[in-house]
């Protein structure tokens, strides 16, 4: 007679490794399509393109118009890197984290085109497991846009949005495979549930020493929203198809029904672990940022 029962798991850890198994071969797919068309993954040559000890991530939310115009200058003193749907402000960012958003090919494909004279020299970073899978989809888009010298792939370590292991168990069991380093391009980026991780794990394996988040914000008041939701972004929401509010999942990024390793708890455990190595320090830019209960305010000059 069995006096006891084992609870069920919250989360099927099976099914948790089975998406980073799946992802990582997709991924493989991914890098060697792109190597058939003379695009490479990123090795350590990529950073002598680093230019400072700082590098701004720019986000898209809401806070990124409280900027002023001398934050701006201070941004462009150093390095930065702007993702998904940046492209659409003004700034013209040091480096560009591009993943193809499902199903607007025709809209990507317009902005790209639009902004290409202002992006001609700036290095691309693709990622993404989609463009294996649907390399006919997207190969051609990559081939009549991107500039092969300026274009490189992304490895990635994918950490499912609901795994359960402590955050510090994975930064060094990350770190044990090579993976995560400081100063150090490994052959995969850990992926800490979404692109903030991964940016982190960018910015961190570049060498840099301060990684500040700009229009990172995920709080209850503006979750779901985006700098270009204001009038004056009004043409570009129509004719590049932008996601509106609340399109996407941004809401469960700090929900703990969702995941109790919420990305505010990564990005705690991820900044405890390099600053206690005296290595790198995260910052958040503004007050807004749910982050800002875990990481310090960075003071512009």
């Amino acid at each position: 007679m069995r006096l006891f029962r084992r609870s069920k798991p919250k989360v099927n850890t099976v099914d948790t490794f089975r998406y980073t198994v799946q992802e990582l071969n997709n991924i493989k797919s991914s890098s060697d399509r792109l190597s058939d068309i003379g695009i490479q993954a990123i090795t350590h040559e990529f950073t002598k393109r680093k230019t400072s000890d700082t590098l701004f991530v720019l986000g898209s939310g809401p806070s990124i118009n409280e900027l002023t115009p001398d934050d701006w200058a201070t941004i462009g003193t150093h390095d930065s890197i702007g993702f998904n749907w940046w492209m659409v402000h003004d700034f013209v960012p040091s480096f560009y984290l591009f993943q193809f958003p499902p199903n607007r090919e025709k809209s990507i494909s317009d902005l790209l085109t639009d902004r290409r004279a202002q992006y001609r020299n700036i290095p691309f970073v693709l990622r993404g497991s989609l463009l294996g899978a649907h390399a006919e989809k997207y190969l051609p888009i990559i081939e009549s846009i991107f500039d092969r010298h300026c274009t490189y792939f992304m490895n990635e370590f994918p950490i499912h949005s609901k795994c359960e292991i402590e955050p510090i168990k994975l930064i060094e069991f990350t770190a044990n495979l090579g993976f995560f380093k400081h100063d150090h391009i490994p052959p995969y980026f850990v992926k800490w549930r979404g692109s903030l991780g991964l940016l982190t794990s960018f910015g961190y394996a570049m060498g840099y020493k301060k990684i500040v988040l700009c229009g990172i914000d995920m709080n209850d008041v503006t979750a779901g929203q985006h700098f270009f939701d204001v009038e004056h972004y009004a043409d570009a929401r129509a004719k590049y198809a932008l996601p509106g509010p609340h399109e996407h999942n941004i809401h469960t990024m700090m929900d703990t029904a969702h995941s109790k390793n919420t990305v505010g708890t990564y990005i705690d455990a991820l900044n405890g672990h390099m600053r206690n190595r005296n290595e790198c320090e995260l910052f958040v830019a503004s007050n807004q940022s749910s982050l800002s209960s875990v990481l310090p305010l960075w003071e512009f000059a």
